[in-house]
């Protein structure tokens, strides 16, 4: 078993790379969780969006008799905003067992927990039917890293996909990245309460 990431650790470490989309720019923090996954296994590709984007897909384990599961999150964020930051949006700080950064809730947190879960868990996901981590650059604008990677068919077409949750919305809400590989579906939603953005 590989030694375990911090998953706290790893979300402030990625908070610190800024992807404000626009424009992006998130293929340092794509290169940098991929070389985690390749250092525990994973086999993993990097799909460039345009200039300094990229997603990842990394893969581990399978066999042809079952799917493998899609965990999916993004890497981007969406801007600063108006109003100003009590804390610095870059910083990835905690305070009173909160941590502050943009991205954080949205979803660098979320991905940050299954990459942790996937280094530590490698060695028995080989044996696996399979898992399947599909980060994307370009989900805040128009899910743009989604639509590049499942009409090529990068993604596994009989995959079993969720998503990671969005851990501090009120209430508790649940995100989800639901694909129909046959009519090329995508919709990226929010249970629990009314609100949610797709896109055909």
């Amino acid at each position: 078993m590989n030694k375990p990431l911090n998953a706290v650790d790893l979300t402030k470490h990625i908070v610190r790379m800024n992807t404000v989309n626009p424009p992006g720019d998130e293929e340092a923090c794509a290169r940098y969780l991929g070389s985690l996954l390749e250092s525990a296994g994973c086999k993993v590709s990097y799909h460039p969006l345009s200039a300094k984007r990229s997603s990842l897909i990394a893969r581990i384990g399978g066999n042809s008799d079952k799917a493998p599961l899609c965990l999916t999150g993004h890497i981007d964020t969406v801007p600063l905003g108006a109003a100003a930051w009590s804390k610095d949006p870059f910083a990835g700080e905690t305070a009173d067992d909160k941590l502050y950064g943009r991205g954080t809730s949205d979803m660098k947190s979320g991905v940050a927990a299954f990459v942790a879960a996937t280094v530590e868990l490698a060695a028995k996901l080989e044996r696996s039917p399979g898992l399947e981590l599909v980060i994307t650059a370009g989900e805040e604008i128009g899910c743009e890293g989604a639509f590049d990677l499942v009409f090529p068919r990068y993604i596994h077409p009989d995959a079993d996909a969720l998503t990671s949750l969005l851990p501090d919305f009120p209430g508790g809400l649940l995100g989800g990245l639901f694909i129909d590989f046959q009519d090329g579906y995508v919709a990226a939603g929010l249970g629990k309460r009314v609100g949610q953005h797709l896109a055909y």
